[in-house]
């Protein structure tokens, strides 16, 4: 049974993706992502091949250990966390999310984070 879980920070920042530099292939990390664009743009692609577009006002998680490429077509502004979840067993991360990108739709959490992208 989880009795407690915690969320440790590794970085918070905002960044512009451009398509120059932004193709990452073949990424594994041993911590969890969290990604939040300003528009449309950008792709993370499973090594299963399933393809994520990673839209605005969505949210976006990589669990750790799940292997990834991504790119960009266009400057897209990124607000990105990365993160690890301590104190949940590997078999509960694996149940939930198994080895694929979850693509999870913000709502109205969107609010709090659109100040990020202010001028």
């Amino acid at each position: 049974m989880l009795d407690v879980a915690h969320v440790r920070l590794l970085t918070c920042q905002i960044a512009t993706l451009e398509p120059t530099w932004w193709r990452l292939q073949d990424v594994q990390d041993s911590f969890w992502r969290l990604y939040i664009h300003d528009k449309s743009g950008a792709v993370v692609e499973h090594v299963n091949k399933e393809r994520y577009l990673l839209e605005p006002e969505q949210l976006f998680f990589i669990p750790a250990g799940v292997r990834y490429n991504s790119h960009t077509n266009c400057d897209v502004r990124e607000v990105f966390v990365h993160f690890d979840v301590i104190g949940l067993p590997q078999i509960a991360l694996k149940e939930l999310f198994g080895n694929r990108c979850q693509n999870t739709i913000l709502c109205e959490h969107y609010a709090l984070l659109s100040t990020f992208f202010l001028s």
